[in-house]
């Protein structure tokens, strides 16, 4: 009676891994976290193209870009006739993602991680869209438990260091990293202290 459960539960299973993986078919990656985490879950053959922040792994730097993922093009993202396009809500413009809908392509966006619990809720849902549950939880698996080793050294390290992220890129002004930001949440999680606090997000430098 067992294996024959077993038998019933692995014939019903079946069907809904393969109509994932259908589903999404040929994949554009929005945002570098989007696509080193469908290559790490054994997903990155299916990437057709992916956007300018994704370029690790090296693999992934290889694959046609759609631009940059707040900027995207509608005629740069369906030339590559995707099945699916994976993003997080940092993507945009708004009116180049509906056009994207309109036309067929299957739409799945999570939300935009400031931290590393978001992240592993993100390699969940991402995995599970695609048909990899199982390859997206044994992957949360690890990182927890790689998580919980550096936290028990940064248990002994003692006092905690005060850090100052600051952004700059082209010809903008300096950027400071202030709460809520994925700057913040990479300190946190090396055991130090966002030295900034009276604001959320990214705001320019000043001599105050």
């Amino acid at each position: 009676m067992k294996k024959l459960l077993l038998a019933c539960c692995f014939l019903l299973a079946g069907p809904v891994l393969a109509s994932a993986e259908e589903a999404t078919g040929r994949i554009v990656s929005v945002g570098g976290a989007v696509t080193e985490i469908l290559f790490a879950i054994g997903a990155g053959d299916r990437i057709v193209g992916n956007d300018t922040t994704s370029y690790y792994p090296p693999a992934a730097a290889r694959l046609p870009k759609v631009g940059y993922m707040r900027a995207l093009s509608a005629e740069g993202v369906l030339s590559l006739k995707p099945d699916s396009v994976i993003m997080t809500t940092d993507a945009g413009p708004g009116p180049v993602l509906e056009q994207i809908k309109t036309v067929g392509v299957k739409s799945i966006t999570v939300k935009a991680a400031m931290s590393l619990e978001e992240t592993l809720g993100n390699i969940q849902e991402i995995s599970k869209a695609v048909g990899k549950a199982d390859a997206g939880q044994a992957l949360v698996d690890r990182i927890s438990a790689d998580l919980a080793a550096l936290k028990k050294k940064i248990g002994s390290a003692g006092k905690k260091p005060r850090v100052l992220f600051v952004m700059q890129h082209g010809g903008s002004p300096m950027m400071t990293a202030g709460t809520n930001t994925s700057a913040a949440g990479i300190i946190e999680l090396a055991g130090g202290i966002n030295a900034v606090t009276g604001f959320e997000g990214y705001k320019p430098l000043t001599a105050e």
